[in-house]
């Protein structure tokens, strides 16, 4: 596709129309004039004025910017009538506009051939000065056998029905031609992640490849499993040291440990959280695993805590105290042989009276004292 670029010929008429134009205006508007001349509408825009020293520049962009964004944003309108227009509102023809459509009937031949009615470029030299620097499509600024100056860009071959497609060398399926520039394709399955190229071939065996066509991505975050080793007690407790492994995978793209200590290992005693933190490009994944460990059986305060004699109805109260500083012991597992808040004291003889307590972790402590009842009472030696 060839574009021309306008020479300085070009925009010194386009300037030259311009000022003729501006002069029409400024006629047409005094006070001084009839409000239409004889020859209204105009059709074309003299050039009144000489432009010859004209000289191309280019515009900023950046300038543009700018100056609409912040100098002239929210200018409000003044109310004068738009310029270089004739006395019904229409742009008349110029050296650098020419009225097409609207004026009379345009061929299919003109539509694609477009305005320009200049030579075609002469391809015998090209000198390439600069290159495109946006858009899908390769294309440069070159200057001709001739001298002048063409904008060049090529166009992707057309895709064909039945045209068919590989990504990073496999067959895509499911391929649905939608149009000569649009194809629809499932993408067969790929490991890892990365651009790969994309083949279209139609029928008759034309291709083209885009080597970074298609980029294939990871979308799910890596997996975490833990193993725990340890010797288990009741209530998820564990009465050992307790090791925690942790495994992590990803087979889309490279996990990068954020935290993640493996093995880790819980020397103390209490409730403590082993955690693993991963990301890839897939996103991220923290897993914590609640490790609770109690080697420690519980501790049992029992009164009488020593061997005693009573005599037979004395009464003697009972107290019996269980604790655990690391699991806890319940009150129901804190008991003694004897109910109540008294000794049994009515009866002669010798008993023992003991209490067990048993902690979450499942250690169990037994303890008793050994108490006698005789019918006269006889400290104990």
């Amino acid at each position: 596709m060839f574009m021309p670029i306008f020479q300085p010929r070009a925009r010194r008429l386009a300037l030259l129309a311009s000022v003729g134009a501006v002069t029409l205006f400024t006629a047409g508007v005094s006070t001084q004039s009839p409000r239409f001349y004889p020859d209204d509408p105009i059709a074309r825009a003299p050039e009144s004025q000489d432009a010859s020293k004209a000289v191309p520049y280019s515009l900023s962009q950046m300038y543009e910017l700018v100056t609409n964004l912040f100098v002239a944003s929210g200018h409000i309108p003044s109310g004068l009538r738009a310029k270089n227009i004739n006395t019904i509102d229409e742009v008349p023809d110029s050296s650098w506009f020419t009225n097409r459509i609207g004026t009379r009937t345009i061929t299919a031949e003109e539509i694609t051939r477009g305005p320009n009615i200049g030579a075609p470029p002469d391809p015998s030299k090209w000198v390439v000065i600069r290159e495109k620097t946006s858009g899908a499509h390769p294309g440069f600024t070159a200057v001709d056998g001739k001298g002048e100056t063409w904008f060049l860009e090529f166009d992707p071959p057309a895709f064909a029905e039945g045209a068919t497609v590989t990504i990073g060398g496999v067959p895509a399926t499911d391929v649905i031609w939608i149009d000569s520039h649009m194809l629809s394709a499932t993408t067969p399955a790929h490991s890892g992640i990365g651009w790969v190229e994309v083949t279209v071939t139609n029928p008759d065996g034309s291709s083209g490849t885009i080597a970074e066509g298609f980029r294939y991505g990871d979308f799910t975050p890596p997996v975490v499993n833990h193993q725990i080793a340890g010797t288990t007690g009741q209530n998820g407790w564990y009465t050992s040291d307790v090791t925690v492994t942790w495994t992590y995978e990803d087979p889309e793209s490279t996990i990068d440990v954020v935290y993640c200590f493996n093995p880790y290992t819980q020397a103390t005693e209490g409730t403590q959280f082993a955690i693993c933190y991963v990301t890839s490009e897939g996103g991220e994944t923290i897993v914590d695993v609640e490790v609770k460990k109690d080697t420690v059986p519980p501790v049992i305060a029992l009164s009488p805590a020593y061997p005693e004699t009573y005599a037979q109805g004395q009464q003697v109260p009972i107290a019996l105290y269980c604790s655990d500083e690391t699991s806890g012991v319940p009150p129901l597992n804190c008991t003694a042989n004897q109910a109540g808040a008294y000794l049994d004291t009515s009866t002669v003889g010798t008993f023992v009276l003991s209490a067990t307590a048993i902690d979450m972790a499942g250690h169990t402590t037994t303890t008793g004292s050994h108490i006698t009842i005789t019918t006269t009472f006889q400290p104990a030696k």
